[in-house]
């Protein structure tokens, strides 16, 4: 995937082997990186695709003002509420 924009540190824009627009997340995801450069597959976490320009800006602007921690906490939470069907409560530990 190339990146097309840096969105923060832990975000950016990328435009994948389909011609698709895509945000993608992960821990120091852009860290020394620019526009044009290639995101190793091994650093991504977190893949999102909008399907219109509308959704893709919204998309942006909301990714690039919330910390990866943040969301990742959030589809953790996503995934146990769909696949357990409650609510837990749980920390996130991250070793740097």
């Amino acid at each position: 995937m190339k990146i097309l924009r840096i969105l923060n540190n832990n975000a950016v824009l990328t435009l994948d082997e389909q011609g698709r627009e895509k945000i993608v997340c992960g821990k120091g995801i852009a860290y020394k990186k620019k526009i044009g450069d290639m995101v190793p597959e091994n650093t991504v976490n977190k893949v999102f695709l909008a399907t219109d320009q509308a959704e893709r800006k919204k998309l942006t602007a909301l990714l690039s003002e919330i910390p990866l921690e943040h969301i990742h906490a959030a589809a953790c939470q996503f995934f146990l509420h769909f696949r357990f069907g409650f609510i837990a409560i749980y920390t996130v530990f991250y070793s740097l």
